[in-house]
C-alpha cells in the first residue's frame, strides 16, 4: 500500500514509478537494450540510421525516467543507502549507455557530405534534421582518421626532433647559471 503524502510540497514520485521494484524492471529493460553494435559500420544506409536513432530514442526515454526517479528518491532522503544505490546504479548505466552509443557521431561524421545532405533532405528523417545539420556543420572541423594519423606522426617527429635538439644543447653547456 502506498503512503499518502503528508506534505503538499513533496514530489509525487509514485507517479513516475509506484515502487523500486517497478523501477528495477525498467532498469533491467534498459540494461538489456544497450547492444547497438549491430549498427556499427552500417550507418551509411538510411534504414540503419533510422533504426539506431529510434532505438536510442526509446532507450533514452526510459533511461531519463529512471534517472529522474533515482535522483528524486536520493534527494528526498540522502541518508538512505537504498537510494544511494539507485543513484549509483543509474550513474553506471549512463556510462554504459554512452559507451554503447559512442560510435554514432564519429561514424556519421565520417560519412560523405552527400550522404548527410540526402538524410537531411529525406522527409522520413525530418525529425533528425537538427541533429544531422549539427553533424554536417561539425564535419568541417573534424579531421579524418588519415589526417589524425598524419598529425600524430608529425607531432612524434617534432617531439623527437626537439628532444634531440635539447640533448645537443645540454651537452654543449658545462654549467647552468
Amino acid at each position: 500500500m502506498m503512503e499518502k503524502k503528508t506534505n503538499k510540497y513533496e514530489w509525487a514520485i509514485e507517479d513516475i514509478y509506484p515502487s523500486v521494484d517497478e523501477w528495477n524492471k525498467d532498469y533491467n529493460k534498459v540494461k538489456n537494450s544497450l547492444d547497438f553494435s549491430c549498427y556499427k559500420g552500417k550507418l551509411q544506409k538510411k534504414e540503419n540510421f533510422y533504426a539506431i536513432m529510434k532505438k536510442q530514442e526509446e532507450v533514452s526515454r526510459i533511461f531519463e525516467k529512471l534517472s529522474v526517479y533515482a535522483m528524486m528518491k536520493h534527494d528526498g532522503d540522502t541518508r538512505s543507502s537504498e537510494f544511494d544505490a539507485l543513484q549509483s546504479k543509474i550513474d553506471y548505466l549512463g556510462v554504459q549507455f554512452s559507451t554503447a552509443t559512442s560510435f554514432i557521431v564519429p561514424e556519421l561524421t565520417s560519412l560523405p557530405e552527400k550522404v548527410l545532405k540526402e538524410y537531411i533532405a529525406d522527409k522520413e528523417l525530418s525529425e533528425y534534421d537538427y541533429f544531422l545539420k549539427g553533424i554536417l556543420n561539425e564535419k568541417k572541423h573534424i579531421l579524418s582518421e588519415k589526417e589524425v594519423s598524419v598529425k600524430i606522426i608529425s607531432k612524434k617527429s617534432k617531439d623527437k626532433s626537439e628532444k634531440n635538439d635539447d640533448s645537443t644543447w645540454h651537452d654543449d653547456v658545462d654549467e647552468f647559471p
